[in-house]
């Protein structure tokens, strides 16, 4: 064999393995579902809440992990959450398909409560699209809240969740919570977008549970997520536990994909968060 064959054969070898690994990651980035636990202390979650499970899904996308989003089904049976939150853009504007969603509900629904808030997907959707999700909400019995409270009873005991509406619908409007949040409950709040926690923090909202961000998409070590949509390169929430004033934000990293089709260094992510009354 000439040298320039052997040369050509090295080179194929080489650019095989480098796209094997480059598949290898993106089918794991884009499929293991990777489990984040938060604990929230707060003197005014009542003893009867304590403990206290609520299971946060954000920015599904339209995907499917594994085919059938088993790993996600699988990691809610375990952990038994009191209640389920989807922080937004269930479905993708980009293709609008409403399948994955409803397979998953189809799957969850029996587990527990399930809470609703709309995101910037959702506000770009036809309004017959959307009205077709609503109505698929509707009919698994999940509570949409945009821009709406909803107090969760138990005997004698409550805490608050509230939700609001994406502002690719309209301006946000505060004065729709004035009258139902009060300080000394423990009042939590579901918001699309973390880049406005400044505004959300000025109000009596404990937990504040969002996406969006995609965990900045691709995840750079030391550096963090290297984008998101409304804050651009190296943002200041991309993912995790922030605090200000009285207030604490997660933000989950998601599930599905937007624009960009991949993750790195960045699983998607479900979230599970306890409450513990002190």
């Amino acid at each position: 064999m000439s040298k320039p064959n052997k040369k050509r054969i090295i080179i194929t070898i080489i650019v095989t393995i480098i796209l094997i690994v480059l598949l290898v990651v993106a089918y794991i980035g884009n499929n293991w579902l990777e489990v984040t636990d938060y604990s929230i202390d707060n003197e005014d979650i009542p003893d009867n809440f304590d403990g206290y499970v609520i299971a946060q899904i954000s920015d599904l996308h339209n995907a499917s992990l594994l085919g059938d989003n088993s790993n996600i089904i699988e990691a809610l049976e375990e952990r038994n959450p009191n209640i389920i939150v989807l922080t937004g853009d269930i479905v993708s504007s980009y293709g609008f398909d409403i399948e994955p969603v409803a397979d998953l509900l189809d799957e969850i629904n029996d587990m527990a409560n399930i809470f609703y808030v709309s995101g910037n997907h959702e506000a770009r959707l036809s309004d017959n699209e959307y009205q077709e999700l609503v109505t698929l909400l509707e009919e698994y019995g999940v509570y949409i809240l945009d821009n709406s409270t909803i107090s969760i009873v138990d005997h004698d005991s409550h805490i608050t969740i509230s939700g609001i509406s994406d502002q690719g619908f309209a301006a946000p409007n505060w004065n729709c919570f004035s009258n139902a949040l009060h300080e000394e409950d423990f009042n939590i709040f579901l918001a699309h977008r973390p880049s406005d926690f400044d505004e959300y923090s000025l109000y009596d909202f404990d937990l504040i549970l969002s996406g969006h961000a995609h965990g900045g998409q691709i995840v750079i070590p030391f550096l963090g997520g290297m984008f998101t949509p409304d804050e651009g390169f190296f943002p200041e929430y991309d993912a995790g536990i922030y605090n200000q004033n009285d207030s604490t934000m997660i933000i989950s990293r998601g599930i599905g994909n937007s624009i960009f089709p991949f993750r790195i260094n960045n699983r998607p992510e479900l979230v599970f968060v306890e409450l513990n009354s002190l």
